[in-house]
């Protein structure tokens, strides 16, 4: 019996940009502990320190076990993951309930195609950033100095006391308790107060307007 040969290893980049080292992962099907070490390789002259972390995983699936082991690996040379980018669904999943910014880009689809919504149960505390082309639902709260940027709705289970926006217009924000710092729909912006109605509202925009109402009271 042969074995299938080991595929290659592939390209990948390492650039600092900005004041953050970008990291692109290879494209296609390769080995990761293949990818590990090729990685320690190109640290270990510890040209790269003390900054954050981008990396760009495009298509590439990962899973739990495969982002610790890339944070570890950046973890020996003094380097902190800062934020994924990937258009690949499961991947923002993975990165968000790990705790790390993430933002997942739409990649080529028909132009009638829907993107499939996020579904998170995660708290997002200050410094974290989730974007997602589609909706976004959120069973968990947005802390001060988080953030939610959607394509579509933005339907928060929890308390919203952070940043949210939709590109949108004719999108909405809800949550269980809605005192953002700021809101954004479309291109208006809007710095709001807390009602102190223990009611779920929602946010939407009308006639170049921001309004927020109870959301029995919302119609669509």
């Amino acid at each position: 019996m042969t074995s299938s040969p080991t595929p290659p290893l592939g390209e990948f980049s390492l650039q600092t940009i900005d004041g953050y080292l970008h990291l692109v992962l290879p494209v296609g099907h390769f080995v990761w502990e293949n990818f590990l070490g090729q990685l320690n390789l190109r640290l270990e002259p510890g040209i790269y320190q003390n900054c954050g972390v981008i990396l760009t995983a495009g298509n590439q699936p990962i899973d739990r076990g495969q982002l610790d082991a890339i944070i570890l690996t950046l973890g020996k040379y003094q380097l902190k993951l800062h934020k994924v980018i990937t258009n690949n669904r499961s991947t923002s999943i993975v990165v968000a309930e790990s705790g790390f910014s993430v933002e997942q880009t739409a990649s080529f689809q028909p132009p009638t195609a829907l993107v499939e919504p996020l579904y998170l149960q995660k708290i997002i505390r200050s410094g974290m950033v989730i974007r997602h082309p589609g909706s976004i639902i959120l069973r968990g709260d947005v802390h001060p100095g988080g953030e939610v940027v959607a394509g579509g709705d933005i339907l928060i289970w929890g308390r919203l006391k952070g940043r949210a926006e939709t590109t949108n217009p004719k999108g909405i924000i809800m949550a269980l308790e809605l005192d953002p710092l700021q809101l954004k729909i479309g291109d208006r912006l809007a710095v709001t107060e807390s009602s102190g109605t223990l009611l779920p509202e929602v946010a939407y925009l009308e006639k170049g307007e921001i309004y927020i109402v109870p959301s029995p009271e919302y119609k669509a």
